[in-house]
């Protein structure tokens, strides 16, 4: 118990202190391990960026989970929203170690570049809509617009669609696969809009299908006419 009380405060919160120290060692200890594998070469500080970039958001958010509970009135251990958009906005640096990761990995400059888009606009477009992606959209128990749901399908739709752009070699297809894919990114970004355009109630489980696959079905109807199947499969095969 001696040993939690050093961790964590009276509130259950981390205390500064610890976090510190913890990661100075997680840092410092991942830099010596670079150093024994790769000596004093590049892709030690290739690495050690990587490191950083994947890790600083969760560092930064539990080293001011305090002041980030007690500015937005949230409740310790229990699952809301907006602390689901916060650390979706958190994990928004990653995206630099992914590009980093993908571009040691292949070397293909655009697939790196595509791959990080493919990371960091849904993250930025959930992570900066509070008005939205919040606990007021879940009436009576509804689902609501619930952040992790729609970063997922936003990742699954810039992952299929914006490759083909830039595979793409027909210029009227490339710009109907580009309006499409930005589009349906932005119907998923905006779902309240899309709601209210659409006269029906997507919060619930049964609106939110229905929002879905309308979405997904006009998305793969346009990507069917345009013929670009193919240049998933040369994409999916370039890694």
């Amino acid at each position: 118990m001696n040993k939690f009380n050093k961790m964590l405060d009276d509130n259950m919160f981390f205390r500064k202190s610890f976090l510190k120290k913890a990661a100075f060692w997680m840092y410092a200890l991942f830099f010596m391990a670079m150093l024994l594998i790769f000596k004093w070469h590049w892709l030690t500080a290739y690495f050690m960026i990587i490191y950083i970039s994947l890790t600083i958001g969760p560092v930064l958010f539990f080293y001011y989970q305090r002041e980030i509970y007690k500015k937005h009135d949230w409740k310790q251990y229990i699952t809301f929203y907006p602390i689901e958009r916060f650390m979706t906005l958190c994990f928004t640096p990653s995206t630099l170690g992914v590009f980093l990761i993908a571009y040691l990995c292949c070397f293909n400059k655009i697939n790196a570049f595509v791959l990080a888009i493919i990371f960091v606009l849904p993250m930025l477009g959930i992570g900066l809509r509070p008005n939205c992606f919040n606990d007021k959209s879940r009436n009576n128990n509804s689902l609501g617009y619930r952040p992790f749901i729609y970063l997922g399908l936003s990742m699954l739709l810039c992952y299929i669609g914006f490759p083909q752009v830039i595979f793409e070699h027909n210029v009227i297809n490339q710009t109907i696969l580009c309006a499409i894919t930005c589009l349906g990114f932005l119907a998923l970004i905006f779902p309240d809009k899309g709601s209210n355009l659409l006269r029906f109630n997507n919060k619930t489980e049964k609106g939110f299908l229905l929002y879905i696959i309308l979405i997904f079905i006009v998305f793969f109807i346009v990507f069917h006419f345009t013929n670009s199947g193919f240049y998933l499969k040369i994409y999916l095969n370039t890694w």
